[in-house]
C-alpha cells in the first residue's frame, strides 16, 4: 500500500497535470503568438481521417450532427479561462465553420479526474439520454497518473466503444496531453499506447494530442511548465483552440469523404 506521502505526491502530480498550464520559456507572449499564427499542425496530422459512418449518415440525412465529449479535466477546460474557451466548445465553433449547413451541436459531459471506468458509469445518463452521433471519448490521464495498469484502461475503453456502437453511435478517442515536467514523474508512454491498441482493435480514430503537444515542446514552438498568472491561462487557451482546430479537421474530412 502507497504511503501516506506517495498518495500525497500522486494526489499532487495528477492536480498539476489536470490543471497543466502553459508558458513559453522567458517569453510567454512569443509562444501565444506562434500558436495563434499557425497552431503548428503536424505534418502527420494532414491527412488524418476517422471512420465515422453513423455521425455521416446523419449528417447526410438529417443536416445536423450531435456530439457529446466525455474525459476529464482537459475537456472540462481546467488550466484555462472557462468552458467557452475549452476544447469542445471551440470544435463546435469550428466545425459549424466547416460546415456551414449542417447544425452542429457539442455537449461537454467531462468531470474533473475521472477515470474511465467511472466514465463508462454514467455512460447511461450523461451520454446515451443525449443520443448522439459521435462521441469523443478523452481519456487515460488518470489511469497514467495513478499507474493503473494499462491493459485495463484498454480493456475499459473496449467494452465502452463497443457499448456505444452497438447503439449506434461513432467514437473518436483522444489521449494524453504531454507536458515535459509531468513526463518526467510519470510513464504516459504505455498508456498512449493502450489507446492505440484499443482503436486499432476496434477501428476507432485515435487523436493523438499526446504527440501533438510533444512535438510542440520538442520543436521548440512552446513550453508547458508550471507557471501562474493570466498568461499561462491565454497560452492554454490557444492550446486548446489549436487541439479543436486540429480535431474539426479530421472530423470534417472524415464526414465529407
Amino acid at each position: 500500500m502507497p504511503s501516506r506521502s506517495m498518495s500525497t505526491g500522486l494526489a499532487a502530480i495528477a492536480l498539476a497535470l489536470a490543471a497543466l498550464t502553459f508558458a513559453a520559456p522567458g517569453n510567454v507572449a512569443r509562444a501565444d503568438k506562434n500558436l495563434d499564427e499557425s497552431c503548428h499542425k503536424p505534418v502527420w496530422l494532414e491527412d488524418d481521417q476517422a471512420y465515422l459512418p453513423h455521425a455521416a449518415k446523419r449528417v447526410k440525412q438529417a443536416r445536423r450532427l450531435r456530439v457529446v465529449a466525455l474525459g476529464s479535466s482537459s475537456t472540462v477546460g481546467t488550466g484555462g479561462s472557462g468552458a467557452a474557451a475549452a476544447w469542445p466548445a471551440r470544435l463546435q465553433s469550428e466545425l459549424a465553420r466547416r460546415l456551414p449547413e449542417i447544425e452542429v451541436s457539442i455537449l461537454n459531459k467531462a468531470l474533473p479526474r475521472q477515470s474511465v471506468r467511472q466514465m463508462i458509469d454514467r455512460m447511461t445518463a450523461d451520454v446515451e439520454a443525449e443520443r448522439p452521433d459521435l462521441v469523443i471519448w478523452e481519456a487515460g490521464t488518470s489511469e497514467a497518473v495513478r499507474a493503473v495498469d494499462p491493459d485495463l484502461l484498454s480493456d475499459g475503453l473496449l467494452e465502452g466503444i463497443d457499448r456505444l456502437t452497438q447503439r449506434g453511435v461513432d467514437v473518436i478517442l483522444m489521449d494524453m496531453q504531454y507536458a515535459r515536467p509531468t513526463a518526467r514523474v510519470i510513464n504516459f508512454d504505455p498508456y498512449v499506447e493502450a489507446m492505440s491498441q484499443a482503436g486499432l482493435i476496434r477501428n476507432v480514430y485515435v487523436f493523438a494530442r499526446h504527440a501533438v503537444m510533444r512535438e510542440w515542446v520538442e520543436d521548440e514552438h512552446v513550453d508547458f511548465s508550471d507557471k501562474q498568472g493570466a498568461e499561462s491561462i491565454a497560452l492554454a487557451d490557444r492550446v486548446y483552440a489549436c487541439i479543436a482546430s486540429f480535431l474539426a479537421d479530421v472530423i470534417a474530412a472524415s464526414l465529407n469523404r
